[in-house]
């Protein structure tokens, strides 16, 4: 009996291992897709695909709670979104803006907003990077451009920064370019296109775009990104799975693993210290006829 008890012991820790507990969004068809933390705050957010609602889990807890954000979101979606010096940026897909909250007073103060004369059909902004006070970079899932804008100043609008159409990158039917970061000191821009799995390496002073020639696993399904030095993390949304980009010293090469496997549709990544955290957004649920109770960000301790 001791030694059956011993063996399934071992079997649960060898379940468990490199996996913490995890976070709790319970908000009934919620579906959250895009994810950030904050290293000011120490605390990780979220947001609703469907209604908007934004949400915050502090350091220590292991559930999430409304943010009650004045102007907030509602009834867009939200989608990816980056904290940066206390205010958090909120992409918003077929809105066409993203919009900016001061996190301590719990304040909508900007938002900018695609170009007139495009109709929502034309648009999805998916996610966002920003470098500090100088320049904020976003994606747009149905346009072949980056736009870019000017943290805190007073033109609202989102500027075509890069048209693709001559850089290599070519667009496709569905969703196209998604999850975006900065690399260290803000020299480059990494893209990842969902539809294709490849990923691109933009130069933020010259704009010169390549793609970056990857070994090992697919990133096919690739959704948002997180990096840390030169390790990027990447959600593979229908595959299910995160996977793990170790770059070169200019990022122009990457050999493609497999961290974990078994999640429920994951938009988000976020890495920071010793965690890594991943959204199970469901979102393959999301029909008419579903009923989703409740979401997990799952919390890594190794990958």
């Amino acid at each position: 009996m001791k030694t059956k008890i011993f063996i399934l012991i071992l079997l649960i820790a060898a379940y468990c291992q490199g996996q913490d507990n995890n976070i709790l969004l319970k908000k009934t068809n919620t579906f959250p897709e895009g994810l950030t933390y904050s290293k000011k705050f120490k605390a990780i957010y979220t947001g609703s695909m469907m209604t908007g609602q934004l949400f915050a889990a502090t350091k220590g807890t292991r559930r999430f709670n409304d943010l009650s954000m004045e102007n907030t979101t509602k009834n867009i979606a939200s989608l990816g979104m980056e904290e940066e010096n206390g205010n958090l940026y909120v992409a918003t897909g077929p809105n066409g803006t993203i919009e900016v909250f001061d996190i301590p007073t719990q304040k909508k103060i900007n938002a900018y907003i695609v170009p007139k004369g495009l109709s929502k059909d034309q648009i999805f902004i998916n996610d966002v990077a920003i470098n500090g006070k100088t320049k904020g970079f976003v994606t747009d899932s149905f346009r072949p451009v980056i736009y870019s804008f000017v943290p805190h100043s007073k033109n609202a609008e989102l500027e075509v920064w890069l048209d693709l159409e001559n850089t290599g990158i070519q667009f496709k039917e569905g969703y196209n370019l998604n999850g975006i970061v900065l690399t260290k000191k803000a020299k480059y821009l990494l893209v990842i296109q969902t539809n294709t799995g490849k990923l691109y390496r933009i130069d933020t002073t010259t704009k010169e775009t390549i793609e970056v020639k990857l070994t090992g696993e697919s990133l096919l399904y690739g959704d948002g990104l997180s990096i840390r030095k030169k390790k990027l993390y990447v959600a593979l949304n229908v595959s299910g799975a995160v996977a793990k980009v170790d770059l070169n010293d200019d990022f122009s090469t990457g050999t493609v693993t497999i961290v974990k496997e078994g999640f429920q549709f994951p938009t988000a990544v976020a890495v920071t210290g010793k965690k890594l955290y991943v959204l199970n957004s469901h979102l393959d649920k999301s029909g008419a006829e579903s009923k989703v109770e409740e979401f997990e960000i799952s919390v890594l301790s190794e990958f």
